[in-house]
């Protein structure tokens, strides 16, 4: 569903976000900040009933738009937050961000979507080359964003040998292979 700052109040963010949150100054945990993110492109929010029946948000993700070059292309900025439902629902976390991810990068023509992944989070830095993102440089920090912070960044282009194909699958994600096994 389209993303809401609200949304944020439904977040029980992982340890993740919390150290990041932290090193931005809280500045990303407020609705504000998300609200800001979401204002630079499109965002999405997949939302599920929690243990206790309650609605919880999963993750909260999109794309900051960048401008549309000369010859046509455009690049992106992707950010998530996830919650601690993350764990407890991998799979259909991992194939809403892919449908979601293909469709923003079929909507408005993006050439590159690139993000940015602490160095020691290993599970995020597994999730995006799934996605089909390729790590390009390891980045000593981010002055005034995230001092120090040491992040991976990490490029997705579409068409490319990696990137996703028309209906949101990767290379690098198994259930592509095991598509492409069952439907050759």
């Amino acid at each position: 569903m389209p993303f809401a700052s609200e949304h944020l109040a439904l977040l029980a963010p992982r340890e993740t976000e919390r150290r990041t949150w932290a090193l931005l100054g809280s500045a990303g945990s407020d609705p504000a900040s998300a609200a800001a993110f979401a204002a630079r492109g499109p965002a999405l929010t997949l939302l599920a009933h929690g243990p206790s029946g309650r609605v919880e948000a999963v993750a909260c993700a999109g794309i900051m738009l960048g401008p549309r070059q000369p010859d046509g292309g455009r690049a992106g900025d992707a950010w998530a937050l996830t919650g601690r439902a993350v764990d407890r629902l991998p799979l259909a976390f991992h194939r809403a961000a892919r449908r979601g991810l293909a469709a923003i990068v079929a909507a408005h023509g993006l050439t590159r979507v690139q993000a940015l992944c602490l160095a020691d989070f290993a599970a995020g830095r597994r999730w995006l080359a799934r996605l089909g993102f390729t790590r390009e440089t390891l980045e000593p920090g981010m002055a005034g964003v995230l001092p120090g912070a040491r992040l991976h960044l990490y490029a997705l282009v579409p068409g490319r040998s990696g990137g996703p194909d028309a209906r949101g699958r990767s290379a690098g994600d198994p259930s592509h292979a095991q598509h492409r096994r069952n439907h050759p």
